[in-house]
């Protein structure tokens, strides 16, 4: 027998509409046009059987939260996911002796280098040992053990400096818009074991999701959108250059619009990037930086 879900996914009508519909909601995101409530189901945040539902993973329930989210509010999305990680936690507690993560989920941190010590010490954690109480001892400058260890405010506090630190534009793996939202840096291959790096600094955010830690950053929109892709679903990255570069789609628009001829503007296939302090010319074409823009194109 053919699931419901599977029966939708292969519904060329269902994956237009449902296209069309996400399509909407983000626009309505960027520039709302409709009223807070009008992309709500109620119905659906009072039914007790869809909460249920939900509690005992019913596949319908659950591609449903995940092909339309926008039903419910933003903080009842927030208490599907810590009920899920409460249910992840009652697991992993059930299958793990709780002397045997106490005692291999220490870790003593240098302040005076706190990032370091933190990715050598957790870049190959399993699992289990990011799921469970991870202990913190801090060292200080005079090399000396600070006083308490919990998993409460120091691990806080820890999460919170690895974090400060890694999305510091200084450190050369984020970069900060003119909105102040951070994005991958696009010369991040410059630093040694970058793509380590990223990879520990993703293990680093979801342990602060998974213990509901609150961290002081703003990702950007066209960045978070990678996170939430979905097949098939028609994207324009024009719609979000404003959040990468406001003149530069603002330019954009200006040449899109443009009732003049446009090679006298004299611009070329080509864009000039400061990297590192150095102007760079990427082609946007194969010798681009020779080829005029004219009308025709």
């Amino acid at each position: 027998t053919t699931s419901p879900k599977l029966k939708l996914e292969n519904n060329q009508l269902y994956k237009t509409l449902h296209q069309l519909l996400i399509l909407l909601h983000e626009r309505n995101s960027r520039k709302s046009f409709t009223p807070d409530s009008h992309w709500l189901i109620r119905e659906v945040k009072s039914s007790s059987s869809f909460m249920a539902d939900l509690e005992r993973d019913d596949s319908c329930a659950l591609y449903l939260l995940e092909q339309i989210p926008h039903i419910l509010t933003f903080k009842d999305r927030v208490k599907i996911l810590q009920m899920f990680i409460e249910h992840d936690k009652e697991k992993e507690c059930s299958e793990v002796s709780p002397l045997r993560h106490h005692s291999r989920n220490y870790y003593e941190i240098h302040r005076t280098n706190l990032f370091g010590d933190a990715f050598r010490a957790l870049q190959n954690a399993s699992s289990t040992i990011w799921k469970n109480t991870i202990r913190i001892s801090f060292i200080n400058q005079q090399g000396l053990a600070e006083a308490g260890i919990d998993q409460n405010g120091i691990f806080k506090e820890f999460i919170q400096e690895v974090t400060r630190q890694a999305f510091d534009p200084a450190f050369n793996l984020f970069k900060v818009t003119e909105n102040r939202t951070l994005y991958p840096s696009p010369i991040s291959d410059r630093t040694e074991n970058y793509l380590y790096l990223f990879n520990f600094i993703g293990k680093i955010l979801g342990k602060a999701v998974y213990e509901q830690i609150v961290l002081d950053i703003e990702l950007a929109p066209f960045f978070l959108r990678h996170f939430i892709s979905r097949k098939n679903l028609n994207y324009s990255c024009f719609d979000d250059l404003m959040f990468l570069d406001r003149d530069l789609y603002n330019n954009l628009n200006f040449i899109k619009h443009y009732d003049g001829d446009v090679s006298s503007l004299t611009l070329t296939y080509s864009i000039d990037e400061d990297v590192l302090g150095e102007m760079v010319t990427y082609d946007i074409i194969p010798c681009g930086r020779h080829i005029n823009v004219t009308n025709d194109d």
